[in-house]
Parts: C-alpha cells; structure tokens; sequence
C-alpha cells in the first residue's frame, strides 16, 4: 500500500508510465490492492478510463471498492462520469444488504459530482437515504429530459 501511495504522488505530476502502473494494479486478484489503486487513482482521475471505471463499478461485489471506484468517477467529473454515477445510484435503489451499504456513498458522490445537496448532516434512518436516493435520481431524469 505504501508503494501504491507513493506511485500516486508521482501520477499527481502526470506521469504516464505510473499511471500504467497503477492501472495495472487495478487487476490483481487481492481486492485490497484494487482499493488501494483505486484510491491512488483518485488522485489524477483520468477522463480516458471513465468506461472501465463504471465497468468496475457495476462489477464491484466488495464495498470497499465500490466505494473507491465511486470516488475515481465523481473526481473524473465529466458528463460520461456522471451519467455513470446516476445510473449505478439508480441500480442501488432496490433494497439489499450491499445496496444499503453503499447507497448513501453512491448518493454523495453523485450528490458532489452534479453541485446539489442530497444528505443532511448527522445520522438518519435508511429510508431517508432511500428516499434521496429516490429524489436524486428523479431529478436526474428531469435533467435529462430538459436537455433533449
């Protein structure tokens, strides 16, 4: 992990070659390594990778790296991004244990990555998430339909 962190100070100076490493990381076997590539990948966000990232978000069964593949998208910040985020907060809706894991985190980062504010600070009962969720992303189709 630390040899991870330090290739991402480098990625931050735009560096190709560890950009290539870091992507390459992304796939070991050992989930943590993916996190932790993940992670360095936030750091410089590549608009180029916005396929494979929502690739993995969709794939993602651990939420750790859902939650980091969430933080790559929303910093990447472009509409295909955005898109990504709003159709994976969509894909999280139906109740399950995963998706109450990661829904609020989902929510967030679209929340970030669009300018609006979903979450209210402090702790709220689950179905609040679900209804922001819900809110989110009726706004989302909304937006949609108001730029065809």
């Amino acid at each position: 992990a630390d040899a991870i962190a330090a290739l991402a100070d480098v990625c931050a100076e735009d560096i190709p070659a560890a950009q290539e490493r870091i992507l390459a990381l992304l796939e070991e076997a050992d989930p943590a390594i993916r996190v932790a590539a993940l992670r360095a990948l936030a750091k410089f966000a590549p608009a180029a990778e916005t396929t494979r990232m929502r690739k993995r978000l969709f794939a993602a069964a651990d939420v750790d790296e859902a939650r980091a593949t969430l933080e790559v998208l929303r910093k990447i910040a472009s509409p295909d991004s955005v898109e990504a985020l709003a159709e994976y907060l969509r894909s999280v809706l139906p109740q399950s244990p995963f998706h109450d894991s990661v829904r609020v985190d989902a929510l967030s980062a679209f929340g970030l990555a669009t300018g609006n504010r979903w979450l209210e600070a402090g702790p709220h009962p689950e179905v609040y998430y679900l209804d922001q969720a819900k809110k989110a992303v009726s706004w989302w189709d909304e937006e949609k339909k108001s730029k065809k």
